[in-house]
This record gives C-alpha cells, sequence and structure tokens, in this order.
C-alpha cells in the first residue's frame, strides 16, 4: 500500500521550495527551507517501510536509490549548465556521481537544490540501510540527538545549512542523517502503536490538527530550537498521516494525489527554469521581487510568475513521464538482467561434475546424445 497523502503533501512542501527560491522566502514559505528536512524524514519512513516489506542488500538498496535518483538529476545538472555553463570539471563531476554534499565544497554547484539529493543518496546507503534492515532503534536514536546538538550549537539558521562543512563533512549531511533517522524512528512507532488508537475524531483531529499547525509554523519567525521542533512536528504529521482519517483520505484522493509523482521533478526542475526566467529578464531575483511584494508594486511580475510555475509544473510532468519513470524502469531491469547473468556464471564455476566410476553399460541420457 502506497502512501498517496504523503507523496500529495511533499507535493506542497515542493512548491513550498519554488516559491522560497522566486520570492526570498518571506510570508508563508519563511521557514520554507525545513520542507528539505520533512523530505528527509519521509524518505527515512517510506525506505524504511519498504525495508520492512521487502529485505533486500546493500547492492540492491544502492541500486534503487540511484536509478529513482540520478536520472532526473542528472537531467537537470546538464540543463543548468547549458543555461549557465559556469561550473568547473571538478564541480561536474562531483554532482555527476551525486557527490557535492559530501565535503568537497563549501558553497552550491551547478543544480542548487540538488545538494540534497547527494545527501539523501549517501546518508540512505551508510546509515539508513544498516539501521533500517536491523531494526537498530537505538543507534537511528543517539544519530538523530546527536545531529540535533550540533544543529543546535551552529552560528547560523539551520535551515539554511547545506555545504558548510562540519568537520570533514558538511551540515547539510549532519540535517539528513537526523531527518533520515527521525523518520526511520517514525516507522518504528507506525509499527508499534496498536491502530486501536487511530480511530475515531482522535486521529481526525490530530490529523487536521498537526498538519495545520506544521504549515503554521512554516510561516512564523523561528530560532534553531524552534526550527528543530518544526521538524519534530513533521514526524508527527507523516505518522498521523499514515493512518486513514480525513484529512489522508482527502490527499490521497485519486483527483489529486498524481500531483505526487511531480514532486521530485518540481524540486530540481525549477531552479534551471528560474535561472532562465531571471537571465531572459523576465523575473527579477528573489530579494527584488520580494521588496516588490511588500510595496504592493509586484502587480507587473504576477504574469511571468504564472508563466513560472505553469513552465516548472509542465516540465516536472513531462520529465516525469519521459525521464524519470522510463529511465528508472530500465536501470533496474539492467540490473535484474546482470544479477541474473552473474548469479548463473557463479553457478557454472560452482558446479563439480562427479568423478567418474566403473563404464556403465547402460546408455542415460547423455550416451543416448
Amino acid at each position: 500500500m502506497r502512501f498517496y497523502q504523503l507523496d500529495t503533501l511533499r507535493f506542497v512542501f515542493a512548491l513550498y521550495v519554488v516559491t522560497g527560491h522566486t520570492m526570498c522566502w518571506i510570508g508563508a514559505v519563511r521557514n520554507g527551507q525545513l520542507a528539505v528536512d520533512f523530505f528527509f524524514v519521509l524518505s527515512g519512513f517510506v525506505l524504511a517501510r519498504q525495508l520492512a516489506l521487502e529485505p533486500c542488500s546493500l547492492k540492491s538498496f544502492a541500486m534503487a536509490r540511484f536509478a529513482r535518483l540520478w536520472p532526473l538529476h542528472v537531467f537537470t545538472l546538464f540543463l543548468v549548465l547549458v543555461i549557465l555553463p559556469q561550473a568547473n570539471a571538478w564541480e561536474i563531476t562531483a554532482n555527476v556521481f551525486m557527490m557535492q554534499d559530501v565535503g568537497f565544497f563549501d558553497h552550491l554547484t551547478v543544480n542548487h537544490p540538488a545538494w540534497s539529493v547527494s545527501a539523501e543518496f549517501v546518508i540512505g546507503i551508510l546509515f539508513l540501510f544498516p539501521v533500517a534492515k536491523y531494526r537498530l532503534t537505538l543507534i537511528a536514536a543517539i544519530l538523530a540527538t546527536a545531529c540535533a546538538i550540533i544543529l543546535l550549537r551552529a552560528t547560523q539558521n539551520i535551515d539554511s545549512l547545506h555545504t558548510k562543512p562540519f568537520g570533514i563533512t558538511t551540515y547539510g549531511l549532519v540535517r539528513c542523517t537526523m531527518g533520515c533517522m527521525l523518520g526511520y524512528l517514525t516507522f518504528e512507532a507506525h509499527r508499534a502503536l496498536s491502530s486501536k488508537i487511530w480511530r475515531g475524531w482522535t486521529v481526525e483531529a490530530l490529523q487536521i490538527g498537526a498538519t495545520v499547525t506544521l504549515l503554521f509554523m512554516f510561516a512564523m519567525p523561528l530560532n534553531n530550537s524552534g526550527k528543530l521542533a518544526t521538524v519534530g512536528l513533521a514526524c508527527l504529521v507523516v505518522l498521523v498521516l499514515s493512518r486513514d482519517g480525513l484529512l489522508a483520505r482527502v490527499l490521497s484522493d485519486r483527483k489529486i494525489r498524481w500531483s505526487g509523482s511531480l514532486s521530485y521533478g518540481i524540486y530540481l526542475i525549477h531552479f534551471p527554469v528560474l535561472v532562465w526566467f531571471i537571465l531572459a529578464g523576465y523575473l527579477p531575483h528573489d530579494v527584488v521581487l520580494a521588496e516588490a511584494l511588500a510595496k504592493g508594486e509586484a502587480g507587473v511580475y504576477y504574469a511571468p510568475l504564472a508563466a513560472f510555475y505553469m513552465t516548472v509544473l509542465f516540465l516536472a510532468f513531462a520529465a516525469s513521464r519521459l525521464i524519470e519513470m522510463p529511465c528508472k524502469k530500465a536501470l533496474m531491469s539492467s540490473a535484474r538482467s546482470a544479477h541474473h547473468r552473474m548469479s548463473a556464471a557463479n553457478d557454472r564455476r560452482s558446479f563439480t561434475p562427479e568423478p567418474a566410476g566403473p563404464r556403465s553399460t547402460t546408455l542415460g541420457p547423455l550416451a543416448a546424445e
């Protein structure tokens, strides 16, 4: 069973990121960068559930993550390079291999939002897979707590920490580790709590109350403690929406749940589209647009903004159907074929013929041939 309600919410938060990059994180999207932490929590929850339902090897897990993340990532990478060819060879190479956020750079490179793609790929393999596969709940709790302490001690807003160095790694990896571990712990809570407590008005109130509060906190001025509390509230939202309830049914309705399939495309494609709109002169930089909105002088930008959002949605839809899904299937199919060929070769190498005995006078199948 797929949690379509969570996919729909991911679509909403992908639009938060788009709006924040366009309008400089003001108003309802003041803390919109925390949407990335919601993505980390959701990934931890969903991947932990998949590993619980269908256990697999580390190799299979890594291949599945690569097939899910890499095709659209590398497409948007080269799209940015066509529009804004300013990256050097080292930055391009690191991005191609989804290693741009492991500590090689202290700045965002090429497609800026893709730093989180690098973080999810690396942390998924290093920490989330072993923790979820072997149900290392205590280790997950320790990692999440340690990362929260590190982020609390940071001198700048944690939602703007991505490539800033932390020792030999980055704060982005710290954020991702905390989010994925919290997502795993949320799944364990989902599995442990009896369905009997999620009945009637209790689940309805929790779903609506937690989700509305989360959206409200995204618009509030918060310090780092408040932002970490918002990430904790995101865990509660994921937990309660994973149960049947009014809001869960609304968000998983067939008429809107398709939107969830666009969220990854929206997240990655909006940046090159925004860069093009700015370079072409249709939209100003985010700070200028934010000031115009604050002064009530942004009317001239309404039509370009509408065109920008429509372009992002159209390209996300096209990329989902023409790149993301087909390439994922092709990569997974190739991986399975290679696995079958290797298994067959290993079987042939490991086959040991029986030692020859006395010559038999009975004609068996091989003699008949």
